[in-house]
């Protein structure tokens, strides 16, 4: 009861700093950082209890004094580099949603945009829930802040709103990725037409920023031509954004720049190799580990994967800095707050041992990556979003369980191939090759075969299922549910049916020694 009313006093003086300073985050930020223990997940529920409480006695002018207090401190949450993200974005989003209670369409049409925007923003960078399912949302909410923010009526927020649906675009999942990156140029080129580098020079700088990003990802048109552009984009966008005057932006250029350089086709490739690295070190000056944590995983994960490329040039001085820098970035990775990127650092040590024959090292970095898998899959809204979870990172399972084979720890190897509850770790340990060294008996690679053969008939067989229910009127399903009867005969070693069971898998592996 004492640390809630702690909180409660807290954010009440959050809220009124913000309107003594008009939301200065220079003001601001130091009594949040002050307070990092208070920004926890109960704040967010003690935020929604008081504004339900102390609202139903204000006036309805109190009310919005307060509330674009409440709305300027979602903004600042959303970009504040401290503490947990993922509560961050969950207060940010609470913070919007209190804004949509009072600021409705028909009364107030501006400020319902505004707010459409920001929880678009937020649900565009939220950390948990469903990723597809969060960035769906956030599309959503950018097209109905366009239902107020034209072009005619409202062009500066109309291009502000073209830039962040842009952005949202760019990151979908869903739908088809090559078109998906070509509406987000299409919207980026849109808000250039307003937001030009004579009248908005910051703005245009920001797109400039975003659009050599979806470059950089486009699919149609020619690769190397696309990085290209993507190279020119952040040369103009830091023609504003300069280390003097803009630092943040800065480094978050010169990041960007550096993996534009790292997988650049034309040019010489140690030539731009070099570029990428001597860019990420640029960007770590700003992004240090003590301010800007996320930022400064995130160059740290980047630049060991430029190392590893140069480990063919420099091989051991290489890997041991690409190791470095990796497990740097796992420093502010862990997989219960930021598992995504938990998920693609670990995979990428884990490959790099796995390469190199660390067994042992490959297996403690690839275990990190599954806790990350599993924390997603908890957030996941779905069945089919929590296999897809799974399928995703498919190899990260395999190259373990593969790990585990070759240090003789058999039982290990069974358990995480039973964790992933999936089809296709079942078909790769059918048909991928397992043994690294000696002759295999032909009545082992007979069982192998009848597992893969069973595999694919039982594949058969659900989708003819999934066909026929089709047939019905019933929707169809693209990934199977863990939980149904045809996953776990797939899965479950005491099923009669595609039957992975252990004596026949241990029978397997005694071989790979």
């Amino acid at each position: 009861m004492q640390e809630t009313e702690q909180q409660l006093d807290f954010l009440l003086e959050v809220l009124q700093s913000i309107a003594n300073s008009n939301g200065d985050s220079q003001v601001v930020y130091p009594l949040l950082q002050q307070n990092l223990v208070l920004l926890d997940d109960e704040i967010v529920e003690i935020l929604k209890d008081w504004v339900s409480t102390s609202f139903a006695e204000m006036d309805r002018d109190t009310q919005r004094l307060i509330t674009n207090d409440i709305v300027d401190f979602g903004n600042l949450i959303q970009q504040f580099p401290l503490g947990n993200k993922a509560v961050n974005m969950e207060l940010s989003i609470a913070c919007h949603q209190v804004a949509q209670e009072v600021y409705n369409k028909v009364d107030f049409p501006i400020d319902w945009a505004m707010t459409q925007n920001n929880l678009a923003n937020a649900h565009q960078h939220r950390i948990r829930g469903d990723r597809a399912e969060n960035l769906e949302k956030s599309i959503e909410c950018y097209q109905s802040a366009l239902e107020i923010r034209t072009k005619a009526d409202l062009p500066i927020n109309w291009a502000i709103t073209q830039n962040d649906l842009a952005t949202a675009y760019r990151d979908r999942i869903r739908g088809d990725r090559a078109e998906n990156l070509e509406k987000s140029i299409e919207c980026y080129q849109s808000a250039l037409e307003i937001q030009t580098k004579v009248d908005l020079p910051i703005y245009w700088a920001d797109i400039q920023n975003n659009l050599a990003a979806a470059y950089s990802y486009r699919i149609r048109g020619d690769r190397a031509e696309n990085l290209e552009q993507s190279i020119s984009c952040y040369q103009s966008a830091l023609e504003i954004r300069t280390k003097k005057d803009f630092p943040i932006d800065w480094a978050m250029t010169q990041n960007n720049l550096a993996v534009a350089y790292n997988y650049r086709i034309k040019g010489d490739r140690a030539e731009n190799l070099e570029r990428s690295i001597a860019c990420y070190q640029s960007a770590l000056e700003i992004y240090t580990k003590a301010d800007f944590p996320i930022d400064w995983a995130m160059t740290q994960n980047n630049l060991a994967v430029a190392y590893n490329y140069q480990i063919k040039n420099d091989g051991a001085e290489n890997l041991e800095r690409s190791i470095a820098c990796y497990q740097s970035a796992l420093e502010i990775y862990k997989p219960q707050d930021i598992p995504i990127d938990c998920l693609g650092t670990a995979r990428n040590l884990g490959n790099l041992h796995f390469d190199e024959g660390n067994w042992q090292q490959a297996i403690d970095a690839y275990q990190l990556a599954i806790s990350a898998v599993e924390q997603s899959r908890t957030w996941a809204t779905s069945d089919q979003s929590k296999q897809e979870i799974i399928e995703g990172a498919i190899e990260v399972y395999f190259n373990l369980v593969q790990s585990c084979i070759n240090t003789q720890q058999f039982d290990r190897a069974i358990e995480y191939a039973e964790r992933s509850k999936s089809r296709n770790l079942v078909e790769l340990l059918a048909t991928r090759d397992l043994y690294p060294k000696g002759d295999i008996p032909p009545d082992i690679l007979s069982q192998l075969d009848t597992l893969r053969r069973q595999v694919l008939s039982e594949e058969r067989r659900l989708n003819h299922r999934r066909d026929s229910g089709n047939s019905n009127g019933l929707p169809s399903a693209t990934a199977i549910d863990p939980n149904t009867p045809e996953s776990r005969s797939i899965t479950n070693p005491n099923n009669p049916g595609i039957n992975l069971d252990r004596e026949r898998l241990n029978t397997c592996l005694l071989y790979t020694s």
